[in-house]
């Protein structure tokens, strides 16, 4: 008579318990990469608008700026260009949501000092752990 080799169930249980905690750490930490390169996605949009910005304010009143754009991004749907009191905002409307299913609000504010246009990011405070490092040095909550 042969002996029958194979995995007893034991071992297949162990295994599946193995994969399922792996699976458990795996995929939130996968879901927040891919919102911080998508969140990147709107830094970048939001950075191809600074030129039209700075022109605006040279060619226009710098007090009456109000121009909205629409995307053709998947997770943006528009881009508007505002003048409000002293500072220059560039808001991205996007459809991302959080880890807590709230609206990714995204703004990059200028302010004239001296001759130079200064941009710092404005995002919620409880999304501040997702902006890359470049957009964290200059960060400003939205109020």
């Amino acid at each position: 008579m042969q002996k029958i080799q194979g995995v007893s169930i034991i071992e297949l249980l162990i295994v599946i318990a193995i994969g399922s905690i792996l699976a458990v750490i795996a995929i939130p930490t996968y879901q927040k990469y891919v919102l911080k390169a998508r969140i990147s996605e709107l830094i970048g949009a939001a950075n191809s608008y600074k030129v039209e910005m700075a022109e605006k304010i040279l060619l226009q009143d710098p007090h009456d700026i109000n121009q909205e754009y629409q995307s053709g991004s998947n997770n943006i749907d528009t881009i508007r260009l505002k003048s409000v009191g002293d500072e220059y905002v560039i808001h991205v409307n996007s459809s991302l949501m959080d880890d807590n299913n709230q609206p990714v609000l995204m703004q990059l504010v200028g302010s004239m000092q001296g001759n130079s246009l200064n941009w710092q990011c404005r995002v919620d405070a409880a999304q501040k752990e997702l902006l890359p490092s470049n957009c964290i040095e200059g960060l400003v909550n939205i109020a």
